[in-house]
């Protein structure tokens, strides 16, 4: 007998199912329903279709949601089904009943079954999926508070001060983990264009520093960065971003160290640098193209309320921080970045490789006046801002998400309109969470294209899709103190099924 894993297949089985046994089987419920009639008097409540685990299935269930996951063990699984008159209800491959009942299912981590419930009378079928959660996948609560415009959300929830096992995580818009990867340790992870999973792991002594997995898990490409010094005493990949361009290359980020004066700033004139290089390099990991902050932003430009920070080893390399970027993107020739140290968003030229325009942190030629901005209006700025991105598929929109460090605020998302005729950044909408009342580093903020936001505060327990209002829709919440998501990537309607992500963890949890 076929186990039912999808919804074609469960289509399939329900029907044969019905063919056998409908001829017969709606009689007796008939006569039985006509008989409770005739004694039970006044009508009692109708049962309702149900599932219950033990373990214990998440979240409690709901008709409405057909994903749910249970931390297995070593031993099967107890499955109990409420079954209501005039339905059928098979359970993974076994026998299907017309009563309620409980059986056990043989289920190791990460594999999943099924629970069908089949109407007799009008052949209709729900198919819920019930998958086995790793009992150290971080733990969570989420609750769905409104109509999610996201379909999916890609996090990496890290765990700081353990040992613990990191994984690359998809949870559908019920708050629920449908795929997962177990992932070394490292900081960004995110889904690309193709729906390949990256994953950065920065450091001497590893290779591939950054890993795009297909959804079965497989490894399709690794990449080392390209060394773009003649004698870089550290090279690697940063950590803390990639994005792959519609010509098939990959952008990310080199960290590589450099010696420079830092004595404006109270440092060494001879200090080591944690200096990085954008790279365009092709599928065969041949550079394609590269900018070098360190040759395009001076150390006058980190912000004063870094200095102690930037003269201390960064996190991803031994040299001073003096920059710290932390994302880009690429719109048609131009590339956003942001350097946290220098409180402060660039957009840069590709073609030329001359900075467009700035916004935050200090004054240059190319700053851009930012109008509408209370928080600017006030004589403050950014406060070591992360995830700059374009909105709209254009270069006129950029959102951020401001973290507020240093600043005595919250985090928040922000979006400007960007004006190179008036040399202006405009700000036409911000979004917080008064219950996120501070964020000392990473976090994202994405508007959606549909309105909402989706938010990852940075070292915070929350990642959650908000109106532009800032109502809950949803929210997703780790429970353990030392755990956070260093972003949130959402993922829309038409980029990713249900089924693909059910397929893609059959394959790699088969039974």
């Amino acid at each position: 007998m076929q186990r039912l894993h999808n919804s074609d297949a469960t289509t399939k089985r329900g029907r044969d199912v019905l063919k056998r046994r409908i001829a017969t089987a709606l009689i007796p419920v008939a006569i039985t329903l006509g008989v409770a009639l005739i004694s039970a008097g006044p009508a009692a409540a109708t049962p309702t279709f149900g599932i219950t685990t033990t373990p214990t299935l998440y979240p409690t269930f709901n008709p409405n949601v057909t994903d749910y996951v249970a931390r297995c063990t070593s031993s099967p699984v107890l499955v109990s089904v409420q079954v209501p008159l005039g339905m059928e209800a098979l359970v993974d491959s076994q026998p299907g009943h017309l009563t309620s009942f409980s059986t056990s299912v043989s289920v190791a981590t990460g594999q999943g079954f099924s629970v069908t419930e089949i109407g007799l009378a009008n052949s209709s079928l729900h198919t819920y999926n019930v998958r086995c959660l790793p009992v150290d996948f971080p733990n969570f609560t989420s609750q769905k508070l409104g109509t999610p415009q996201a379909q999916f959300y890609v996090v990496k929830p890290e765990s700081f001060g353990t040992a613990a096992q990191q994984y690359i995580a998809i949870f559908d818009n019920d708050g629920v983990p449908v795929w997962w990867l177990p992932d070394r340790a490292g900081f960004d992870a995110g889904i690309l264009r193709n729906n390949n999973i990256t994953s950065i792991v920065s450091g001497p002594g590893v290779s591939p520093q950054l890993e795009v997995h297909n959804l079965d898990g497989q490894l399709v490409a690794g990449f080392n960065a390209v060394n773009t010094g003649s004698s870089t005493p550290f090279d690697a990949v940063d950590g803390h971003d990639v994005q792959l361009l519609p010509n098939g290359d990959y952008l990310f980020g080199e960290i590589k160290t450099i010696t420079g004066d830092l004595s404006s700033i109270g440092g060494s004139p001879t200090a080591t640098i944690s200096d990085q290089v954008l790279e365009e390099v092709n599928p065969s990991g041949q550079l394609v193209w590269h900018w070098d902050v360190a040759q395009h932003i001076g150390v006058d430009q980190t912000d004063p309320q870094w200095y102690a920070t930037a003269l201390q080893a960064g996190i991803l390399a031994p040299g001073n921080d003096i920059y710290h970027w932390n994302s880009l993107e690429e719109v048609g020739n131009q590339i956003l970045i942001s350097l946290r140290h220098a409180d402060a968003v660039y957009d840069i030229d590709k073609t030329t490789g001359n900075i467009l325009w700035k916004i935050g942190g200090s004054h240059i030629a190319q700053s851009l006046r930012i109008v509408g901005d209370p928080v600017f209006t006030a004589g403050g700025g950014f406060g070591g801002q992360h995830f700059a991105r374009f909105y709209g598929g254009t270069t006129t929109q950029v959102t951020i998400h401001d973290n507020g460090t240093g600043r005595g605020r919250g985090p928040r998302g922000v979006r400007y309109v960007i004006s190179l005729a008036n040399r202006t950044a405009t700000m036409v909408e911000s979004v917080t969470d008064p219950a996120d009342t501070f964020s000392a580093c990473c976090g994202s903020a994405t508007k959606l294209p549909t309105g909402d936001w989706v938010a990852s505060w940075g070292f915070g327990p929350y990642v959650e899709e908000l109106t532009p209002a800032g109502a809950r829709v949803l929210l997703i919440q780790w429970t353990d103190p030392n755990t956070f998501s260093y972003r949130a990537e959402p993922v829309m309607p038409g980029q990713l099924t249900l089924a693909q992500l059910r397929t893609a963890m059959n394959f790699q949890y088969p039974r």
